[in-house]
């Protein structure tokens, strides 16, 4: 969307915001929350966003995972802030089986080390549908998104489930630009000749990798500072390096958790089916596959096995070059131009 703005707005589309993070920063400032950026930078950046919206005449998008944790008692007011508009929230939805280890290492990239086990232990302790073995007063975050059929109901409660489009991520292996053709349809995009690489990807990491990344996490000292994880770490490490490599396999579900990850499936697709709400896809692809029977979980692999991925992982940023200034593409000098603005 952020690449492809200029030809949407000549169209008819606004995609607001001065820079590739606003709508970020919009749902941190009307979520209350923080993370790692400047309170100056956060403050306003929603009601800026909705004054951009507000005055153009056509269709305008927000859009950020982020704002599927928009806490119940402020999606009214985040709702009216759009004066005389047809609002519509469309959900992404991906299945379970891929969403689980996704988020993990989610977490582990902006400086957790939770271990995997703690972290599926944690989820499924508080999981819906299948009854909740935590005190009442346990919070677990990866529910308050990726119950569907919550948040779907949540927002359906203010827009109504006429205005609710859900939209399910394909199964592994299809064609990559599907779900950018169902999230357009979604959206009611113009047909117009888009340009869809933006030079980025967000690879899965292998589980071995990602056993690594959560050991040197818990080994940073505690005044390490952001800015510096973020480019020596999150950038350079686990993108650049770690996410090239699969020593070990990827990183799945294991079994045990595959009964009650299946019963949540069926019961979000019965509430979604229920629910009124635009289907944009098939409910089916929230149905997990089963993981293979000879994954590798983190916990599984020796301390022989992680010294060879690292040794392996340290010679090959011993020995990688930098890019040469004369390779930098124009977009990536205007991304670095941009980056130097924003921070």
């Amino acid at each position: 969307m952020w690449l492809n703005r200029k030809r949407l707005r000549k169209s008819g589309v606004l995609y607001p915001g001065g820079a590739n993070s606003a709508h970020f920063l919009a749902s941190l400032d009307l979520r209350d929350a923080a993370f790692h950026h400047p309170a100056e930078q956060v403050a306003g950046a929603w009601p800026r966003l909705v004054e951009e919206i507000n005055a153009w005449s056509g269709s305008a998008v927000v859009s950020h995972e982020t704002f599927a944790r928009t806490p119940r008692k402020k999606i009214p007011a985040a709702v009216k802030s759009f004066t005389g508009s047809d609002v519509r929230v469309v959900l992404t939805v991906r299945d379970l089986g891929r969403q689980l280890p996704a988020v993990w290492q989610e977490r582990l990239k902006n400086r957790d080390h939770q271990t995997y086990s703690e972290f599926l232990r944690s989820v499924m302790a508080t999981a819906p549908f299948v009854g909740s073995s935590a005190p009442a007063d346990a919070e677990e975050p990866f529910w308050t998104p990726q119950d569907v059929a919550a948040l779907a109901a949540r927002w359906a409660k203010v827009v109504g489930p006429e205005s609710v489009i859900v939209v399910t991520v394909p199964k592994s292996g299809a064609d990559r630009q599907e779900l950018w053709r169902r999230f357009s349809q979604a959206i009611e995009l113009p047909a117009i000749d888009f340009e869809l690489d933006n030079g980025r990807r967000n690879e899965s990491l292998g589980t071995a990798e990602t056993e690594l990344l959560r050991r040197l996490n818990a080994r940073l000292p505690e005044d390490f500072a952001w800015l510096s994880y973020r480019n020596q770490i999150k950038r350079k490490l686990v993108k650049e390096t770690l996410s090239a490599r699969r020593a070990h396999g990827g990183l799945a579900v294991p079994r045990e958790c595959a009964g009650p990850i299946s019963k949540i499936a069926s019961a979000t697709i019965d509430a979604l089916d229920r629910g009124g709400y635009r289907v944009v896809g098939n409910l089916e692809d929230l149905r997990p596959n089963p993981a293979p029977a000879d994954v590798a979980m983190p916990d599984d692999l020796s301390e022989g096995q992680l010294l060879e991925v690292a040794l392996d992982v340290v010679r090959d940023l011993s020995t990688s070059s930098p890019t040469p200034v004369s390779r930098i593409s124009e977009r990536q000098r205007r991304w670095i131009r941009r980056a130097r603005l924003e921070h």
